[in-house]
């Protein structure tokens, strides 16, 4: 476009030049004056249209450009979201796959509890009551170590079930005052305090002889420590004076001191 400009330009400053020439030189006739004026106007009146046309082609170009450019940048946008929702269906998908890989690994666990279960005795099923209670054909070293199994692998839910189902079955059992220490220390584990203080003093207050006593009073007056430091003052002293011999009874000692400093 711009070369066609320039060539209308020279054309007509050639004929100017030539008509300048010839009527310096006196060779040229007025007739041929005004024909040569004719032809300047018509060349100067082409240039004008190829610089009109020039122009328009110019904006069309550049409109059409901006309009590439729009489309491009939705375009870029368009991918961009799209990515976006795979990467989000992408997380739920594993999520969902993390629940499903969690609810097998439990069934299966769940299957070889069942498995390990001693089928009840024929005047149970007939209808009779076995005796010594509802808990025949039950393992209690097998319940208690599978509560204890689930509290190490983390599955603290599955471990306080686990551990209040033996207390339901066997409710005589030596092994109590362990349940209820375990079940205080998943819910300790999960955060939830108020659950495990009450667990501990539990086992501190029913079971006072129990070898998780001392271990529970600390413990309880640990999570006191911030919410209500007198009472676990209170229960810190009354582990030093109650278990004088335990080995909780140094850190319980050290932090008692603390406490009434503050």
């Amino acid at each position: 476009m711009a070369l066609a400009r320039f060539f209308v330009l020279s054309t007509a400053g050639q004929a100017i030049l030539a008509a300048a020439l010839l009527a310096v030189s006196g060779c040229v006739s007025p007739g041929q004056v005004n024909t040569m004026d004719v032809k300047l106007d018509s060349l100067k009146q082409a240039n004008e249209a190829l610089q009109r046309k020039a122009s328009s082609l110019e904006k069309a170009y550049q409109a059409q450009l901006e309009e590439n450019q729009k489309l491009g940048a939705e375009l870029k946008s368009s991918i961009r979201e799209l990515s976006q929702r795979l990467e989000a269906v992408a997380g739920q998908v594993q999520d969902v796959n993390g629940r499903f890989d969690y609810l097998f690994r439990n069934w299966e666990e769940f299957r070889v509890r069942l498995q390990n279960l001693r089928p009840p005795p024929d005047s149970l099923l007939k209808g009779g009551s076995p005796a010594g209670g509802s808990n025949v054909g039950v393992d209690p070293k097998q319940l208690y170590d599978n509560a204890f199994l689930d509290f190490r692998r983390g599955k603290y839910d599955l471990s306080i079930a686990g551990f209040e189902e033996f207390l339901a079955t066997f409710p005589g059992s030596e092994l109590v005052p362990n349940c209820h220490f375990w079940i205080g220390e998943a819910f300790n584990n999960k955060g939830m305090a108020d659950s495990a203080v009450g667990r501990y003093l539990l086992v501190s207050q029913t079971f006072p002889r129990s070898e998780k006593a001392p271990t529970s009073l600390y413990k309880a007056a640990q999570l006191l420590e911030k919410g209500d430091p007198a009472m676990a003052q209170k229960y810190y002293a009354m582990l030093v004076d109650q278990y004088p011999t335990s080995s909780e009874v140094r850190r319980a000692r050290d932090r008692l001191n603390a406490l009434r400093k503050k």
